[in-house]
C-alpha cells in the first residue's frame, strides 16, 4: 500500500447569473460574453475573477444595475470595475453571497460595448472530503443573452494529475507552475464541471445486524460485508463481534460472515473496518466488441430476471434501436446510459417500498429513483447481449438534490444508493451511475468518483442478497450504518478481508449445525433413517 497522499478539489457553485429590474433591462436586449477564472494557487482562499463584456442591442434599454449570485454563503475582498472605472459593489446582507453592482454611467446606445470585471475571494470553494478534494461547478442556468461563456480553472502542480474531469475540457495546459483547464459554453450549459484529484479514498465503516433464531436448534446466519472488487475496492476488517464461524464468497463476488445463534437466541452483530475506494478511470477507447464477451459471463449476466425484464418486447425494441454492432461494448453501453438518463425523471418523494423494475419504470418515468435507473439500464444492456449487474451500497453526498440517496430499509435512517456495472471483454467490469449522471448533470459514465462504496453485488438475482442496513429487529429504527472518513495509518492496523476468506461458495447443508446429543437425538427421532444420512453429511461438511 502506498503512503502517497491524496488530493482532490471541489469548487462549489459559481453561477454568473444576472437579474435586472424591468425598467432597465430585458435579457434579449443585451448580449454577454463571459469569462470566469477560478484560481486555486493560494492555499488559503480561491480567487474568482469574472469578466462580462456586455453589448447593448437596442436604444430602448440601459444597463444600470446587476446582481451577481456567487453560489457561496460568504465572499470577501470584492472589487468591481467597468471600463476601467471603479463600480459600487456591495455584498448583500443575508449570507447568500450576492454581490450588487451599481453603475454611474450605464450602457447607452445601440451597439455600445461595456466591460464589467468583478473579483472576490472565498474560503468555501475548497472543501476537503477525507483524503480528497474536488472542484465542482454546477451547470449554468439562464443562458439567454449569453453569446460566449468560458471557464478556466487554475491549480498548482502539487495537486497532481486529475483522475476525474467531467465534461471533457476544451484544453488542458500543463504550465511550469500551475495547470489550467478550460471549458466552453456548450459544456457549461449542458453539464456541470467536476475535477477530481487523488488515487483513492479511505472510509471507516461500522455496521450492525440484528439477528434472531426462532428455531429449536442452533442455526447459522450469513450477513453480507463490504466486498473486495478488483481494481476498485479493498476492504480491511478491524473487528467482528461475535466472531464468525467463517467468511466466504459467492459467485457474484459478495462476502459473507457466518454467525451461529443458539435456539431462541437474539443478538446484534457488529462489523467494523475500513474500505479503500480506488479512483480508476477506464480507457474506454480500448473497449472490446460484444461478440468477444466470454460465453459463461454472457450466459449468467444477460439472462432476464424479475425487475430486469430484458425479454420484454418494448425493452428488446429499445435495445435493438440503440445497438450498433460496429461499436464497442463501451460505446453501446454509453448509448443505453444516455437513453435512460434522458428518459427517466428523478422523484425525490419516492421511497424504496415501491420499486418498479424496468418495465414499469418505462411506463412511469416520472416516479423514478436510483433503483429504476439501475433496473432499466440493466434490462436494456442485457437485451443487447452486454452483461450487466447492480451494485448497492453507500454513496457519500454533500448535495442530496444533485446526488440523491434513495434506498433505505427503515424509516429514513440509513440511506443507500444503487448503480450499475457492465462487463467489457477487455476492460472487465466497469461501474457507472445513470442516476447521478441525470441529477448532477455530470458525466458519470466515463468517470466514476471515490464516493461510491459497494456493499453488495446483484448479478444472479435481482432481489438479493440484501445489503447491510436491512437486518433489523421488527420496529427498530436504530442506525445500523455508520460511515466516516478514514486514514492511511488506520488502514495498516486492520486485517485484509481476503486473508479471512475460508470458502468460495456455500454448502447447502452448512446452515444446519448439530452440536449436542439432544439435538442429534431429536433429529434421529424425527427423521428416522434419513437422520443418519443427514448427520453424516453435516459432520463431514465440518
Amino acid at each position: 500500500m502506498s503512503n502517497k497522499s491524496f488530493l482532490s478539489i471541489i469548487i462549489l457553485a459559481l453561477l454568473f447569473l444576472f437579474f435586472y429590474g424591468n425598467s432597465s433591462y430585458a435579457e434579449e436586449n443585451f448580449l454577454m460574453d463571459i469569462n470566469a477564472t477560478y484560481d486555486l494557487s493560494d492555499d488559503n482562499y480561491t480567487l474568482v475573477s469574472l469578466t462580462n463584456t456586455v453589448t447593448n442591442l437596442t436604444q430602448n434599454y440601459v444597463l444600470g444595475e446587476q446582481v451577481l449570485e456567487t453560489g457561496f454563503s460568504a465572499v470577501f475582498d470584492v472589487t468591481a470595475y467597468s471600463s476601467n472605472k471603479s463600480l459600487s459593489a456591495t455584498v448583500k446582507a443575508g449570507g447568500n453571497g450576492k454581490i450588487e453592482l451599481k453603475f454611474d454611467n450605464p450602457v447607452v446606445g445601440k451597439g455600445v460595448t461595456y466591460d464589467i470585471k468583478v473579483s472576490y475571494k472565498t474560503t468555501e470553494a475548497l472543501i476537503k472530503n477525507g483524503l480528497t478534494k474536488e472542484i465542482y461547478i454546477p451547470k449554468v442556468f439562464g443562458s439567454t443573452g449569453i453569446s460566449k461563456y468560458t471557464v478556466s480553472i487554475i491549480f498548482p502542480h502539487s495537486l497532481g494529475s486529475p483522475q476525474f474531469i467531467s465534461p471533457k475540457p476544451t484544453s488542458y495546459n500543463d504550465g511550469k507552475i500551475n495547470n489550467t483547464i478550460r471549458f466552453s459554453e456548450s459544456q457549461i450549459f449542458t453539464n456541470g464541471i467536476t475535477v477530481f484529484f487523488g488515487d483513492y479514498q479511505i472510509y471507516n465503516f461500522e455496521l450492525f445486524y440484528d439477528l434472531a433464531n426462532q428455531d429449536v436448534f442452533k442455526r447459522d446466519f450469513s450477513i453480507p460485508i463490504p466486498p473486495n472488487i478488483k481494481d476498485r475496492q479493498l476492504v480491511a476488517i478491524s473487528d467482528i463481534q461475535p466472531t464468525p464461524r467463517e467468511i466466504y464468497k459467492d459467485e457474484d463476488g459478495n462476502y459473507f460472515a457466518k454467525i451461529q445463534l443458539a435456539s431462541k437466541e437474539s443478538l446484534s452483530v457488529r462489523v467494523s473496518g475500513l474500505v479503500k475506494v480506488i479512483a480508476v478511470r477506464a480507457d474506454m477507447a480500448k473497449s472490446g466488441k460484444v461478440d468477444a464477451v466470454p460465453s459463461d459471463i454472457k450466459k449468467t449476466y444477460t439472462v432476464a430476471r424479475p425487475l430486469w425484464e430484458s425479454n420484454d418486447l418494448k425493452i428488446k425494441q429499445i435495445g435493438a434501436d440503440l445497438f450498433n454492432p460496429n461499436l464497442s461494448v463501451a460505446q453501446n453501453a454509453e448509448k443505453v446510459y444516455l437513453f435512460v438518463k434522458d428518459t427517466l425523471d428523478y422523484n425525490h418523494d419516492k421511497t424504496r417500498e415501491t420499486r418498479l423494475g424496468a418495465v414499469k419504470a418505462l411506463q412511469n418515468p416520472t416516479i423514478s429513483v436510483c433503483m429504476e435507473y439501475s433496473d432499466l439500464t440493466i434490462a436494456i444492456l442485457r437485451s443487447i447481449g452486454i452483461p450487466a449487474r447492480e451494485i448497492e451500497g453507500y454513496a457519500y453526498s454533500e448535495d442530496i438534490a444533485k446526488k440523491p440517496l434513495s434506498v433505505f430499509y427503515n424509516e429514513e435512517t440509513d440511506f443507500l444508493h444503487s448503480w450499475v456495472e457492465f462487463y467489457d471483454p477487455v476492460l472487465g467490469w466497469i461501474p457507472f451511475d445513470p442516476t447521478w449522471g441525470d441529477t448532477s448533470g455530470l458525466d458519470y459514465f466515463n468517470n466514476m468518483d471515490t464516493n461510491h462504496i459497494s456493499f453488495i453485488i446483484k448479478g444472479h438475482d435481482s432481489a438479493g442478497p440484501l445489503p447491510p442496513g436491512s437486518f433489523r429487529s421488527t420496529g427498530s429504527n436504530a442506525k445500523q450504518i455508520n460511515i466516516s472518513f478514514g486514514s492511511v495509518e488506520a488502514w495498516y492496523t486492520a486485517k485484509d478481508l481476503e486473508s479471512m476468506v475460508t470458502g468460495i461458495t456455500q454448502n447447502r447443508f452448512e446452515d444446519i449445525i448439530l452440536r449436542d446429543p439432544l439435538e442429534i437425538f431429536l433429529v434421529l427421532l424425527l427423521c428416522g433413517s434419513f437422520g443418519f444420512l443427514l448427520f453424516h453429511l453435516v459432520v463431514r461438511s465440518k
